[in-house]
């Protein structure tokens, strides 16, 4: 696992691309990588993985910014560890256990400054507000695909588990349980039975 820390132009120091996808002013999350190529690559997996869909919908905007960093590799299982001493003080919209969303959020946003607080950074950088897909089937509690789909200017996950479809706010986390069969039928959508 990387992360990646903001400096000052220094020996160490090299210049990497950050990109900030966005649903409208919400945060999904973000990539870094030092080429175009590289965060075009990363921005379709990160999307695949923990928001199949997002990057198809009208709404979504990526924004880019350069910055000096230097790169830190991070062991996945110290980060586990860690987040399990540090659960009982974190707070999360879902019930995920600490040790599963906390790489999640490193992913996700893998830039942490413990010394070079520059505001041209910080002001770009934001909290994710888009619920996971990980997250999403921790809420259902049951063997699911989903995809993200937008109704009405508003971003759902659009959730089946064989027989009975439904959304679910991907920023709330609110399942919707009305009669929403005429709806669904009405998106245009795919969801490939292999997404986990």
């Amino acid at each position: 696992m990387k992360i990646y820390l903001p400096t000052k132009e220094r020996p160490d120091a090299e210049l990497f691309w950050i990109a900030k996808v966005m649903y409208e002013d919400t945060v999904a999350f973000y990539a870094v990588k030092k080429s175009l190529k590289k965060i075009q690559e990363q921005i379709n997996y990160m999307s695949l993985k923990y928001f199949p869909n997002l990057l198809e919908l009208p709404n979504v905007t990526i924004q880019m910014k350069k910055w000096y960093m230097s790169e830190l590799r991070l062991n996945r299982l110290v980060v586990c560890n860690i987040s399990e001493d540090l659960e009982s003080e974190l707070e999360f919209k879902t019930d995920l256990p600490a040790r599963k969303i906390i790489p999640i959020e490193y992913e996700l946003l893998p830039i942490m400054d413990f010394e070079y607080k520059d505001v041209g950074l910080w002001s770009f950088l934001e909290k994710r507000d888009i619920l996971v897909l990980d997250e999403i089937k921790n809420i259902v509690k049951k063997k699911m695909v989903g995809a993200m789909v937008e109704i009405d200017s508003k971003l759902y996950w659009h959730v089946d588990v064989g027989s009975k479809k439904f959304l679910v706010n991907a920023i709330t986390g609110e399942v919707l349980n009305n009669n929403l069969n005429e709806l669904l039928n009405s998106i245009q959508i795919s969801i490939e039975s292999d997404i986990r």
